[in-house]
């Protein structure tokens, strides 16, 4: 019996074991595993453990209550409600203070504040001369309304729970192989951007365009790949400084060992890891133009724009680090006359 249990509990450790196993493996995949295998491939040729040491920078998103703006609200008796009846705005009004109204997300509070200011006007005019206070009162409520409006856009674009994962949160870093992903979503960030000046809001098309840049979830994965090869990189270069001027390259001869260094760095380097850098570059400067419209916001919270600028911060280190890592390598190959070329 004894014996029995023992043997269940085994196999269920190896399956444990196994599982654990390949969770590591398939996490440690695209430019994490390139950047792995590059410095450890890296290391058994110079003979030096080359040791990543530098921490990765992350993301940490502004909190709640630094990018709400509070809201003016309104209220309304029930006689007025009912002489409201006659247009648009008594069946907005009915559908907002029910318990699902009430219980709006960001964006469907910002498409029911642009279909108010919108309807306002309509029910203002149809008013007749018996209701001329409520009529005064609901063009105070339409100029406030109004008013609001782009802080009701920018509430949405900081805090609903779709921007907030695609600012902060992926699960995966960029590759050469979802373009059309990256690029679905810079076009979705930016008709959400478009969103502040805009007088007709689709609810629908918001909920889309919302559910494609979560999928994509670009800026972060962006930002979490530039952070990622900044530090690897600036890591490299610092170890190799040190480990490249001893390699043998006597009279301009490149030795064999200096031969298997060039083509580690054109296997790993740039086949694998630049070509990411070039993506990558490439999505930066394509959400720019985007990403600058919300610095420069009177909307945006001081907060949101600290926390953008933070992340092109990072870009210039990331850029940094490529640079200094090329120009490394430049120097070591032109030492040794070789050229970064396909190994034969």
């Amino acid at each position: 019996m004894l014996s029995t249990l023992r043997r269940v509990l085994m196999r269920g450790l190896v399956v444990i074991t196994i599982l654990s196993t390949l969770s590591a493996c398939s996490f440690e995949s695209g430019v994490t595993s390139d950047l792995h295998d590059y410095a450890e491939r890296l290391s058994r040729v110079v003979g030096t453990d080359l040791i990543y040491h530098s921490p990765v920078a992350t993301l940490n998103y502004p909190a709640e209550n630094q990018l709400a703006w509070p809201l003016q609200t309104f209220e309304i008796s029930l006689t007025e409600f009912y002489s409201l009846q006659s247009c648009q705005i008594g069946s907005l009004v009915a559908e907002r203070n029910t318990t699902l109204g009430k219980q709006q997300d960001q964006a469907a509070a910002f498409a029911y504040e642009v279909s108010l200011v919108n309807t306002l006007n309509d029910c203002i005019l149809s008013l007749d001369d018996e209701h001329s206070q409520l009529a005064e009162k609901l063009q105070d409520w339409q100029r406030v309304k109004r008013q609001q409006l782009p802080k009701v856009w920018a509430n949405m674009i900081q805090s609903v729970r779709e921007n907030r994962l695609a600012f902060s949160k992926s699960t995966e870093l960029l590759s050469v192989e979802r373009e059309d992903d990256d690029s679905a979503g810079v076009t979705a960030l930016a008709y959400l951007v478009s969103l502040s000046t805009t007088t007709d809001v689709s609810l629908d098309e918001l909920n889309r365009q919302l559910k494609i840049l979560n999928a994509s979830r670009l800026p972060a994965k962006l930002w979490r790949t530039q952070n990622l090869l900044a530090a690897r990189l600036n890591d490299l270069t610092t170890a190799l400084n040190v480990a490249l001027p001893s390699v043998s390259c006597e009279n301009g001869r490149a030795s064999e060992q200096a031969e298997i260094l060039r083509n580690v760095f054109y296997l790993f380097f740039i086949e694998k890891i630049q070509p990411v850098g070039s993506r990558l570059n490439h999505l930066h400067y394509q959400l720019t133009p985007v990403l600058e419209l919300l610095q420069t916001s009177p909307s945006i919270q001081p907060a949101f724009k600290q926390y953008i600028e933070a992340r092109n911060s990072e870009f210039r280190t990331y850029q940094s680090a490529m640079s200094e890592h090329v120009k490394l390598w430049q120097t070591f190959l032109g030492r040794c006359h070789l050229s970064p070329q396909k190994p034969g």
